[in-house]
């Protein structure tokens, strides 16, 4: 039994001091949290066996999970969390509407991941700047004259830029009007987090066989076989009650669009996250890139280098803050946590995360192998409505801590046990 003891404090201290060297030490105390939480859990558990340890770990994940469809916050939810090579834990609740022809919610439900798709893009664009075929730091119109936007890529996919089109995409009548209307876009801004989706509609037009090339890294490569633009057969949700498409509008125009358009699981999600990790498609070097931002600095500062600030609340609680800067490609880490970004404060620098519009997050920690998602349906149901937004952060912060707990017992487990038994299944949990 002391030996027992004796590795979970080395174990857990060795963690902690590996994960706070990646991130910062004033956040320190939550993450110290977590760990006594789990050496707590491991001395009053020594007698579980790996199942029921970990069915115990992750109790309070399902229920968060399922208090969303039983608070009718979205008809239904699917959530994973995964360890890189090792354990998955998908939940599964509710239903694909409200209507009476819904289906369950289960392991073959695709879900509209809506501006998730820009990660899939990125990759794609990423992959061909390792192979040669995209210069980053080129501008849009020097990699395609027929697009005439004359700033960096780079700069375009990390929103530095606002762009205007003649006219909305989505009243387009056809495809060829709206890549018109696409390529003859105007920058009308230029500054930090000038969020829009046509960066990414344009950036996904520049890859040379584009469709041919997401599903060789995608599908033949990663095994996301139930991700893409193409429903076919297969049981969708997230959009409009009885819809049979996707939901964004401009990827209703333009075929495999590069900001929206894609449906997928929960389960493929955590299967990009392992090819992530092991660098099956891109390298360490560019998944860094996903949360780098292309300006240096934490903050965001005026034309004579003041750092700009932002008013919230009201007269009781009026503050004002510094303009963090939250974006690379994708949301990165910030000290407020989800109260900023999509990051919690106490991953690694590295680490990712991006939303879409129809109710889906997800986010990996490649560095300190991670990952996890979150797909509702809310506009299949009543809309976001009050309580929803708040549901979903505890869900957030639950699955994060909770992939932390499961890495120091595997760590354990590896160092004690010698083995990890039971850390290389899939585990499912379906009402």
């Amino acid at each position: 039994m002391n030996l027992y003891l004796e590795c979970i404090d080395e174990v857990s201290y060795k963690l902690l001091d590996d994960m706070v060297k990646k991130g910062d030490l004033k956040n320190y105390s939550e993450l110290f949290n977590i760990i006594k939480e789990t050496r707590k859990f491991l001395i009053e558990k020594k007698d579980y066996n790996v199942d029921d340890l970990i069915k115990s770990i992750t109790e309070e994940l399902v229920l968060k999970t399922s208090e969303v469809v039983d608070k009718d916050y979205a008809p239904g939810i699917s959530t994973s969390i995964k360890l890189a090579n090792s354990l998955e834990v998908d939940i599964y609740d509710g239903k694909t509407s409200l209507g009476s022809d819904a289906k369950n919610i289960d392991s073959t439900v695709r879900f509209d991941l809506a501006s998730i798709t820009k990660l899939f893009t990125a990759i794609l664009i990423l992959k061909e700047s390792e192979l040669g075929n995209l210069d980053l730091n080129k501008t849009i119109r020097s990699l395609n004259p027929e697009f005439k936007q004359d700033v960096k890529l780079i700069e375009a996919l990390t929103f530095c830029h606002n762009f205007r089109t003649d006219g909305r995409i989505d009243e387009c009548v056809n495809e060829i009007e709206a890549l018109e209307k696409l390529k003859n876009a105007k920058v009308t801004e230029s500054g930090i987090h000038l969020y829009s989706d046509i960066p990414y509609m344009i950036a996904k037009e520049l890859i040379e066989n584009k469709n041919e090339k997401f599903d060789r890294y995608f599908k033949e490569i990663l095994g996301l076989n139930n991700t893409g633009y193409d429903i076919g057969n297969s049981v969708i949700t997230g959009g409009l009650p009885n819809s049979k498409c996707v939901h964004d509008p401009k990827a209703k125009i333009i075929k495999n669009a590069g900001h929206a358009g894609i449906f997928s699981t929960g389960e493929d999600l955590m299967k990009l996250f392992d090819g992530l990790y092991n660098e099956k498609l891109i390298s360490k070097k560019s998944i860094n890139k996903l949360s780098t931002p292309i300006y240096e600095g934490d903050y965001i500062k005026d034309s004579d280098g003041n750092i700009k600030l932002f008013s919230s609340g009201n007269d009781d609680s009026y503050r004002e803050d510094p303009m963090w800067i939250t974006r690379g490609m994708m949301y990165k880490k910030h000290p407020r946590g989800l109260d900023i970004t999509e990051v919690l404060n106490y991953q690694s620098t590295s680490a990712f995360a991006s939303t879409g519009f129809t109710g889906t997050w997800l986010n990996f920690d490649v560095e300190n192998g991670f990952a996890s998602s979150i797909l509702t349906n809310p506009l299949s149901g009543n809309g976001k409505i009050k309580g929803y937004v708040w549901a979903l952060d505890s869900i957030k912060e639950t699955s994060i801590s909770t992939c932390i707990k499961l890495n120091i017992i595997k760590t354990v487990f590896e160092k004690y046990y010698e083995k990890t038994n039971g850390f290389d299944k899939k585990y499912q949990y379906k009402k």
